[in-house]
This record gives C-alpha cells, sequence and structure tokens, in this order.
C-alpha cells in the first residue's frame, strides 16, 4: 500500500492514491489485482530523468496512467532477455453517464515488452515497445532506449497518441523526448528536451483548462531541462533543476495561445 502526501500547496488534496495491490509471484511471472501503474507508464523504465517531479515527462506524454480495478501481469524473462507484460482493466468499473445514457467503455487494455535492465546494471542497453488501448480514453503506441557507455547514458522516446473521447477527436500527434546523463562518483548532471503536437499532456489540458480541449489544434510544445542530482549518502539525495515549456497552439482553429513557462526546482530525497 503505497499513498503520496502533499502538505505544502493550498489545493486541500492532502492524500493522494498510489500504487495498491495484491499480488502473487510465481516461476510462472507476477500478476497483480488492484491500483497499479499500467505497463504502458512502466515501459519508461529508467529513462525519466526527471521523473516525479514538476518536469515529468507526463507534461508533454499521455497515458503514464496509474489505474485502480485493475489486473496486471508480469511475465519471467523469456531467454534471459525478453519480458512480456498485460494490463487489463475491468469495464464495468469504469462506467459513465452522460444524463441517462450508460457509456461503457469497448476496451481498456495494455501491453508492452521489455529488453535489458531499466536500472542499466545487469545490462548496459534498455528497449521497450508498449501500446495502450482504452485506458484513459488515448489509444497509443511507444518505443522507449537507453544505452549506457561508461559514464554515459543516452535515451530516446517516441509516443504516438490519439484521444478517444469523442469530444476530444482533435486531439492526435506524436511525442518525442531524447536525454543524456553524466556521471562523475555521486554526481549526475542530466539534461532532456521533448517535443509534443498531441496536445494530450498535462501541460496543454492546464494551459487552457479541461474544458476548452474541444477547440485546440495544431499544437507544437517543446520542453527543455537541465539539472543535477547528488548523492550525499546511500539514502540521501539533493537535486535541482531547470525547465522551459514553449510553444503554442490555436483555440477555435484562430486564435493563437501561447504555451510557456519556467521553472526552478531544488530538493531533497530520503529513501527508507
Amino acid at each position: 500500500m503505497e499513498f503520496g502526501v502533499s502538505n505544502f500547496d493550498n489545493s486541500g488534496d492532502t492524500f493522494a492514491a498510489r500504487n495498491t495491490f495484491l499480488g502473487v509471484r510465481t516461476v510462472a511471472g507476477t500478476a497483480l489485482i488492484g491500483r497499479n501503474d499500467t505497463v504502458f507508464k512502466a515501459s519508461e523504465g529508467g529513462f525519466d530523468l526527471f521523473g516525479n517531479t514538476n518536469s515529468d515527462i507526463d507534461l508533454l506524454a499521455a497515458g503514464q496512467s496509474r489505474t485502480a480495478d485493475g489486473i496486471t501481469y508480469y511475465s519471467p524473462k523469456i531467454a534471459d532477455l525478453v519480458t512480456l507484460n498485460a494490463t487489463y482493466l475491468v469495464e464495468d468499473n469504469y462506467v459513465t453517464y452522460k444524463g441517462e445514457e450508460r457509456i461503457a467503455p469497448d476496451n481498456m487494455y495494455a501491453l508492452s515488452a521489455t529488453i535489458g535492465d531499466k536500472a542499466l546494471k545487469a545490462q548496459n542497453y534498455y528497449v521497450a515497445a508498449a501500446y495502450n488501448d482504452g485506458i484513459d480514453d488515448v489509444k497509443a503506441y511507444r518505443g522507449v532506449a537507453q544505452v549506457r557507455f561508461g559514464d554515459v547514458i543516452l535515451g530516446g522516446f517516441y509516443q504516438n497518441s490519439e484521444s478517444l473521447d469523442n469530444d476530444l477527436s482533435n486531439l492526435e500527434g506524436d511525442t518525442y523526448f531524447v536525454n543524456a546523463a553524466y556521471v562523475i562518483g555521486n554526481l549526475k548532471l542530466k539534461a532532456m528536451y521533448g517535443n509534443d503536437n498531441s496536445g494530450l499532456g498535462k501541460f496543454v489540458s492546464r494551459s487552457v483548462g479541461e474544458g476548452n480541449l474541444d477547440k485546440v489544434s495544431d499544437v507544437d510544445l517543446q520542453q527543455l531541462s537541465v539539472g543535477a542530482d547528488y548523492r550525499l549518502s546511500k539514502s540521501t539525495l539533493v537535486y535541482g533543476h531547470y525547465t522551459k515549456y514553449d510553444g503554442d497552439l490555436k483555440l477555435n482553429s484562430t486564435a493563437t495561445h501561447e504555451l510557456s513557462d519556467e521553472l526552478f526546482t531544488i530538493g531533497v530525497r530520503f529513501d527508507f
């Protein structure tokens, strides 16, 4: 059972649901029932150098979902190389109503295949392919790759996404990231650049408001992040980064809406 606690903002949402599940692990693989990161989200591996911060790839990329009422399966490593994974959500628990009309999703599942080691320790590479159908009303496929050459880590990410919400059929397109890290002892220097024209990431919805997403077109959004992590001890990490978001989109096919933000972040992470 895992929960997020946010006591430093005024949103009123002190507690947030995170991965909470029951499961069993056998020689035939691992099965989980409950709330869990979908295998589509998990396919990112260790690619997101700014994950779980205000510069996470979910600001541009759709499908980064943690879902409840689901079944997740991770296979054992086949031929000591490939892992096959799946997430299935129970559709009846995601029924919505528009007036008296009952709307049930057609499909809600995700599939992935991974090769290598996401921690880049057992192997110096990680490659993943994943597909998402219906979860969060998105259909998407992605490819992720990372490789380590000594102290240098390089990565690439590509995703195509389209909204399955009939009211948001205007949202469709590509997202890509490239990143690099350089490790010097306890110091890791890192940088990442991303581009999105799907409009399905969190940055666009936060910029124009959920109620205006059906009016959005011609999205062109870039993200540039640079930062550093320094491990003071095995359990304590200090970090800092700068991120710039820049771009534009059209509302109602005519009005140009500028997309821009800058973030400066410092933090301390204690692992226990």
